[in-house]
């Protein structure tokens, strides 16, 4: 019989951020994290969809929300540092959070392709950068 996740990566003691983790593959990723043992730190708009937390509390883990912007570079910024002042460590990081925008490329706004391009990278970039600053440390 083939070892399942937990068995393989056991993250007991560890703790996980992700980003997009209100549906499809993120959902997969921060619950599949919780059922190897993690703590999740769930990064998303607001914290009206609660779906994630609760099945990862159903698995006897903790699940905290964190509500971020991830449009915005400020509030991108600012996530780890508020993360880290609640007295939390992030020991695996999960991005992903992704927006599209759907236009013919010779009428794309500018506002648009902005928007995609900080949410789908420059979140991703700042996040691994500020994260990975705190993992180093």
């Amino acid at each position: 019989m083939a070892d399942t996740f937990p068995d393989m990566f056991p993250l007991q003691g560890q703790t996980a951020l992700v980003t997009g983790g209100t549906r499809g593959i993120g959902q997969a990723a921060a619950i599949a994290l919780a059922e190897a043992g993690a703590d999740i730190l769930l990064a998303q708009r607001d914290d009206s969809e609660t779906s994630t937390k609760q099945a990862i509390e159903a698995l006897g883990r903790k699940a905290t929300i964190y509500p971020a912007d991830l449009s915005s570079q400020a509030s991108v910024a600012a996530l780890v540092p508020t993360i880290l002042l609640e007295g939390h460590r992030i020991d695996i990081l999960v991005n992903c959070a992704g927006i599209q925008r759907r236009h013919p490329s010779h009428q794309f706004p500018d506002t648009d392709w902005n928007e995609v391009l900080q949410v789908n990278l420059t979140s991703v970039f700042t996040l691994c950068r500020i994260t990975g600053a705190h993992m180093l440390a």
